[in-house]
């Protein structure tokens, strides 16, 4: 039958595969098209034996055959899905309703004549089943999986899809740059780069995994929406799901699904939610699960992302557990967290929990700064993690106020450079001590996915407040720390954990306790090296050092999206214009905390710039004690680095985590992190308490 519009690329193959077989071409109205139950009837009037439609299409055409008397008409022999990717849950639901009728999976794109690979289905997938295979390239047809060096992957490792033979056009018309983008030659072939990122199955099926440019980065995370879609699918309730990536309130881009539910289903958004966060990480998880009737569809059938409805509110509180803010500290925390999650404050009551709501971490950054802000009282970067109500929020803020005023002392503190992240003074401190420019938030995530079972520290840099300068040498900086820490705790051992710069502080920090005769525990250096020279910048064309120091950052976090970056901050013509572009990409990366504002920016740039060459000048002098070392698998060994065996007399334990030096502190590499550091600190306390 011919389904497809003529616009459509199908329909050249519906016109004229049939007629060269010598069979018959029925030509189906619009109208009868857009109806299931008409075109069911169409189909058996004029005995259409091969039917081709997009999945989502044939979603409808199965509902509609649950309905109809006699179920599908027996003239039909095949069902060919195209256009998009078949869901195994569909490709189930196909043989619960016609066992004897096989699909004929189809892949392909216009840039190659439509289809370039099948895949015959004669049973239904397996529940396991995640992806249905694109199959086996058609005749005359070749199709390459390939890294980003060109070169072909192992068996079931992800790469591009590229299509080569009789099928690859010539380009596009009149677009000369994007036919050279798309269309390449390796190895003397000439390809068509697809976009889509698939694998080889060891039967030698290619499999489909999704589009590339469906992989988004939500907090500077790489997700791939199409993982999402799959797990929400599996759900027993869902027919239909599409995820997207949308922008908040605050311009931070957020996950939405939308789901369309099988007839008589009753689960909720929040269940959906639940589902996803049962089977996939929490970075993973939709701020919000949108229930549709159905999903808007395209002139081709397809599903119309850019129509897709947009929520007057991301989040929508339940409003069967809403309770009213009670006293002015819940009314000002209720206020806060609408500015900040876009949400109606009318709406929000003070059971409410914050992730739940879809609050992220960044999200939870935001909040405790300006809790901070509003009650003028130091909060732990945790306590959103720990009291995810506003009811929990406030009475910590009253307990807070409870504190400082029954204080001895009515002069304001001191600014000291040990920031309490979390408390148990049931366990021994662990001291998280800052990267080059001074910040903690990067530890964020790994106390995350460590626990609450620890007695956790900071130790920030000297340099953020606008009334300081920062330290010149690390030797310096572990003095004023190793101060601070003596202070609160006299006796120890000292667990100490540093990322990059922090690792070096941290080593010098356990010179400088052995020196004075204290004991130290367990020294973690998270990807940290003794750099032998001066960091090399990246931007070509870019004078500022500021500016470079900035985007030496971005190029760390991503190379190809620094690389955009820099193009776009050569063009802007002035240097607050350039500040304010790289302050906003700074803050989407992660590089920067969303609170910030450009006085903060070059706060920190003067202190990173400090730190770099504080790193370059350092010497450090032999340790005792034993190191442990957790080095990236993917680490660049752009810069010279010192084996830490000659300096730490008392071994290095080397361990592998995953990732590169800029994405160690990232999901989901972080939790594997934690998952590896976590019974190292915990035999370190066991064997503390053993000894006492």
């Amino acid at each position: 039958g011919q389904t497809a519009t003529q616009s459509y690329v199908i329909s050249v193959w519906q016109f004229l595969a049939a007629l060269i077989c010598g069979a018959r071409v029925q030509i189906v109205p619009e109208e009868i098209m857009l109806d299931p139950a008409a075109l069911l009837d169409e189909i058996e009037q004029r005995q259409i034996s091969l039917v081709q439609i997009v999945p989502s299409m044939m979603r409808l055409l199965i509902e509609a055959l649950a309905k109809r008397a006699g179920g599908l008409p027996a003239c039909v022999r095949w069902m060919i899905p195209t256009g998009e990717a078949l869901p195994p849950a569909l490709a189930r639901a196909w043989f619960q309703h016609c066992p004897t009728v096989p699909l004929l999976n189809a892949y392909g794109s216009s840039e190659c004549s439509d289809d370039v690979a099948h895949d015959v289905i004669t049973k239904p997938p397996g529940g396991d089943v995640v992806n249905m295979p694109a199959g086996y390239p058609i005749p005359n047809v070749q199709m390459f999986v390939l890294d980003a060096h060109m070169q072909p992957t192992p068996v079931g490792v992800a790469g591009e899809l590229y299509v080569g033979g009789a099928g690859v056009g010539r380009g596009y018309l009149g677009d000369v740059e994007l036919t050279a983008q798309k269309f390449v030659v390796v190895a003397g072939n000439r390809l068509y780069k697809t976009g889509d990122r698939a694998r080889v199955l060891p039967n030698g099926k290619i499999e489909y995994l999704g589009r590339l440019d469906f992989q988004v980065k939500i907090r500077g995370i790489r997700i791939e929406l199409g993982e999402i879609e799959a797990t929400l699918s599996a759900h027993p309730s869902i027919a239909q799901s599409v995820v997207v990536a949308r922008d908040d309130a605050q311009g931070l881009k957020q996950l939405l699904a939308y789901g369309v539910l099988h007839q008589n289903a009753t689960a909720t958004a929040q269940d959906l939610r639940t589902w996803v966060g049962q089977h996939l990480p929490d970075y993973m998880v939709p701020a919000a699960v949108i229930i549709l009737e159905q999903m808007p569809l395209n002139a081709s059938g397809k599903v119309a992302r850019s129509m897709l409805p947009q929520p007057q509110q991301l989040f929508q509180a339940d409003a069967e557990t809403y309770v009213a803010p009670r006293n002015p500290t819940e009314t000002a925390i209720v206020q806060i967290l609408s500015q900040v999650m876009g949400l109606d404050a009318d709406t929000l009551g003070v059971r409410h929990n914050f992730f739940d709501l879809g609050g992220h971490s960044m999200q939870a950054i935001q909040v405790v700064s300006r809790m901070r802000d509003c009650f003028g009282i130091d909060l732990p970067l945790r306590s959103l993690f720990e009291r995810t109500t506003v009811e929990g929020l406030a009475q910590l803020v009253d307990e807070t106020r409870a504190t400082t005023n029954s204080s001895k002392s009515e002069a304001p503190t001191e600014w000291s450079p040990l920031v309490p992240l979390q408390a148990n003074p049931a366990q021994p401190p662990v001291f998280f001590i800052h990267p080059a420019g001074g910040a903690l938030f990067w530890y964020l995530g790994l106390l995350t996915h460590l626990g609450q079972g620890y007695n956790a520290y900071g130790l920030q840099g000297h340099g953020l407040r606008s009334d300081q300068l920062p330290l010149q040498s690390i030797p310096e900086m572990a003095k004023l720390y190793r101060d601070a820490i003596k202070q609160a705790y006299p006796h120890g051992p000292y667990h100490l954990v540093g990322y990059s710069m922090g690792g070096l502080i941290a080593y010098e920090l356990a010179r400088q306790f052995e020196e004075n005769g204290d004991e130290v525990g367990t020294v973690a250096l998270l990807d940290s090296y003794v750099y032998t020279q001066r960091l090399p910048y990246s931007g070509q064309g870019i004078q500022d050092p500021d500016e470079k120091l900035m985007m030496q950052m971005l190029y760390d976090w991503d190379d190809r999206e620094a690389k955009k970056m820099a193009k776009q901050l050569r063009s802007l013509p002035s240097y607050a214009h350039r500040n304010r572009y790289l302050l906003e990409m700074g803050k989407q990366a992660g590089l920067i905390p969303p609170s910030y504002e450009l006085d903060d920016m070059r706060r920190m740039y003067a202190t990173t710039e400090a730190h770099i060459e504080a790193m370059a000048a350092y010497k450090p002098q032999p340790y005792s004690g034993a190191l442990s070392l957790f080095r990236c698998i993917d680490r660049s060994e752009s810069f010279a680095a010192r084996d830490w065996r000659e300096l730490a007399c008392g071994g290095v334990n080397v361990i592998s985590v995953p990732g590169k030096h800029s994405t160690l502190m990232d999901e989901p590499n972080v939790m594997v992190l934690a998952n590896v550091l976590r019974p190292m600190l915990d035999g370190a306390f066991f064997r503390s308490v053993a000894r006492t």
